[in-house]
């Protein structure tokens, strides 16, 4: 956020950001190629719950485990590389229309006229460190792989690097919900927050009883802007490119050298000649 923008004025114990406009925002969204490679990542996934590998799965295998990867009945190899390349686009199209609300609220942000506050960038990344320290320990692998690709080396880092554009996004957020005049029903509460109906009850009055219900109020208001403004956004979708997609095939090597497989030896057994997006590496 540019340190040239005059700060916020206060206005009844709360900062008062305004926005440039308040017309529907634009955003630009890759969609993903599905590469002969992504289905059979897709396969081998199925295949690794029912304890077997891409280097089992031949048709008398299908014949045999057919229940143990989502199937009613035995189908030839190539009917089911089909289905599986159909669930993997829908998946994908599901990903894509996910992330037209992150993206409005990025957006939105480049409206901002006012910078924000050093504190309240603070409380941003203090909340943001509690969140990433969760997930650090939740699943200190997975955690470790995020923040290699994030280029941190700690979660106080990556929260220190998130917290300007995160502040800005919940500025923008809180004006445009103003101008809308835009409130949010108790019975929304768990679904905006993503929290579970047998769940929400027990974290309300908790939050109630440490004083920080009047929070989990604003980031549900949020979550509910981003939602408007992602039904409102003119959205232009681009074709993933090809070196995109490469890509993404070199990262599933770790896949294949964790399997001990080859998934270019697997996709010519498994499609043969079958046109589709496939990609060679030399």
């Amino acid at each position: 956020m540019s340190q040239d923008k005059p700060l916020p004025l206060q206005a009844d114990g709360r900062y008062r950001f305004t926005l440039s406009s308040f017309d529907p925002v634009e955003i630009d969204i890759v969609v993903p190629q599905v590469t002969d490679y992504d289905v059979l990542i897709a396969v081998a996934g199925y295949l690794a719950l029912a304890h077997a590998s891409l280097s089992d799965f031949d048709q008398a295998w299908i014949d045999a485990h057919h229940a143990e990867i989502g199937i009613e009945e035995p189908v030839p190899i190539p009917e089911y590389l089909e289905m599986m390349r159909k669930a993997v686009t829908s998946a994908q199209r599901s990903f894509t229309e996910g992330q037209k609300p992150a993206l409005c609220a990025q957006a939105l942000a480049e409206r901002l006229e006012q910078q924000v506050p050093p504190a309240l960038v603070k409380n941003v990344e203090q909340g943001l460190l509690g969140a990433l320290e969760a997930e650090e320990k939740a699943s200190p692998q997975e955690f470790r792989e995020s923040l290699k690709m994030q280029q941190a080396g700690s979660a106080a880092e990556l929260a220190r690097m998130q917290a300007p554009q995160i502040a800005a996004q919940y500025a923008a957020l809180d004006a445009y919900a103003d101008h809308i005049r835009l409130e949010v029903k108790e019975d929304e509460l768990a679904g905006l927050l993503r929290l579970a109906p047998q769940d929400a009850r027990a974290a309300f009055q908790k939050a109630k009883a440490e004083g920080s219900y009047p929070a989990l109020i604003a980031e549900a208001r949020r979550n509910k802007c981003t939602l408007v403004l992602a039904e409102k956004c003119v959205c232009h979708y681009h074709e993933e490119s090809e070196e995109s997609a490469r890509e993404r095939r070199r990262s599933y090597r770790q896949l294949e050298e964790a399997e001990h497989i080859d998934l270019d030896a697997e996709r010519r057994r498994l499609f043969g000649s079958q046109e589709g997006p496939v990609f060679r590496l030399v």
